[in-house]
């Protein structure tokens, strides 16, 4: 009777054993999840922030050169097609980042349209439209 009982206890033990396994690689793979879900939301919200930047200096320059000048604080732009310019992965200008912004526009009619986009490691992560009424020659 006591051999009974100590059998029915180890197969308990190990029963409560796979249960608590199975649930902490459920907790990893939930947490792992979140990690990379924030990882994305981060991204996203650095490249909105730099998209928005770019804008700003867009509808802020008068020339070509005059945006070139303000987005080229560290040698990190460049003109061709529109001008790019590279920015750290905390948004600081840096001409090796992997954060990479390109604005590129068109007139017609005496409306200049833009549009800035920004990649991270190549991958884009968000696309932003503006448009001024701005002299020809932008």
């Amino acid at each position: 009777m006591k051999q009974g009982r100590n059998i029915s206890f180890y197969i308990e033990i190990v029963v409560m054993l796979i249960i608590s396994v199975m649930v902490i690689s459920i907790c990893a793979a939930a947490f792992s999840k979140a990690e990379a879900h924030s990882r994305s939301a981060k991204n996203l919200s650095d490249a909105v922030t730099l998209a928005a930047s770019g804008a700003e200096s867009f509808l802020a320059s008068e020339t070509i050169e005059e945006l070139f000048s303000v987005l080229n604080e560290a040698d990190n732009a460049y003109v061709s097609d529109g001008v790019t310019a590279f920015y750290d992965e905390d948004l600081n200008p840096k001409a090796d980042g992997i954060m990479k912004m390109v604005i590129s526009w068109d007139e017609e009619d005496g409306f200049v349209k833009a549009a800035v986009t920004v990649f991270r490691d190549g991958e884009k992560l968000y696309d932003l439209e503006t448009g001024s009424v701005k002299e020809a020659g932008r």
